[in-house]
């Protein structure tokens, strides 16, 4: 199911946790299959610069650690798609 040719590589970021100096790290940056399902960034002009939100929505064959980022992005929850007792992939929320 996820050699579809729909599914398109997505730079992946797990997150590791704190390290010594207490300072959040990320293993190196690696490549996975997954889609963008729906969302959008948004963009806001401010006097202080520019600052970007987004509600992206990816989904993936794997489930993926919050914290984590994909394609730059923070992952904030990921949930298992219902199926018909298959594993059918997983729907990562990003911020």
């Amino acid at each position: 199911m996820f050699d579809n040719i729909y599914y398109e590589d997505l730079i992946y970021e797990e997150y590791n946790g704190l390290n010594d100096s207490n300072t959040e790290s990320w293993k190196e940056p690696t490549s996975i299959k997954g889609l963008r399902l729906k969302g959008s960034i948004k963009v806001t002009h401010g006097s202080d610069g520019d600052s970007t939100t987004s509600s992206l929505v990816f989904k993936t064959k794997n489930r993926l650690i919050p914290k984590s980022r994909i394609d730059g992005r923070e992952i904030i929850d990921c949930v298992p798609v219902p199926g018909l007792g298959i594993n059918c992939g997983y729907m990562s929320y990003t911020k």
